[in-house]
């Protein structure tokens, strides 16, 4: 990280912010969502404010969170410019990671895998949290260098007692093996 502070020092000062508990959380809001949407979230349309009702959904996920002391917001900036942020849902000594965004034009520096780590130092070095889910899929490029182990996750469809339910379950399970066999294919 050292290195990168050196590089960047023409830029301003890289410095790594967490969001307060007495700050509105707003502004941080829009700043992550207009990072996602510059992105190729943007360009491929599955950022976060490429739907209006997903948009607020985000945002008032945000919001509460904030409100109960369970959003923990960090942010990276150098001089005045913010170049990443990561969003993480906190329960009891747990994090859940939701969203995390970039400025692709500092990607040679890899600022997500940097406010990734710095985060990870924080998150479990400074607050002691005992674990950390990056909710990011298996095989994701950045997060599988960074978190080589898995917590194994299973969805489990269980029917009510009627044909339609039971229907509906049989057939979510054949959709689901068919998907599995076309990515074990590819």
């Amino acid at each position: 990280m050292a290195a990168c502070a050196r590089d960047w020092r023409s830029g301003g000062a890289l410095r790594f912010e967490r969001l307060a508990p007495e700050v509105a959380a707003g502004a941080w809001i829009d700043t992550l969502l207009a990072l996602e949407t510059s992105g190729w979230k943007g360009r491929e349309g599955v950022a976060a404010a490429a739907d209006p009702a997903t948009e607020r959904c985000f945002r008032a996920i945000l919001t509460d969170a904030h409100a109960r002391g369970a959003l923990d917001f960090h942010r990276m900036t150098v001089g005045d410019a913010t170049i990443a942020m990561l969003a993480n849902l906190e329960s009891g000594d747990e994090s859940f990671q939701l969203k995390i965004a970039y400025d692709e034009e500092w990607a040679a520096f890899s600022p997500g895998v940097l406010i990734e780590m710095a985060y990870l130092e924080h998150a479990l070095d400074v607050r002691g949290l005992a674990r950390v889910d990056s909710c990011a899929r298996a095989g994701h490029p950045m997060i599988d260098r960074l978190w080589p182990a898995r917590r194994t996750i299973v969805s489990l469809a269980v029917p009510f007692d009627n044909v339609r339910s039971r229907l509906m379950c049989r057939g979510m399970e054949a959709w689901r093996r068919r998907r599995a066999n076309r990515r074990e294919q590819a």
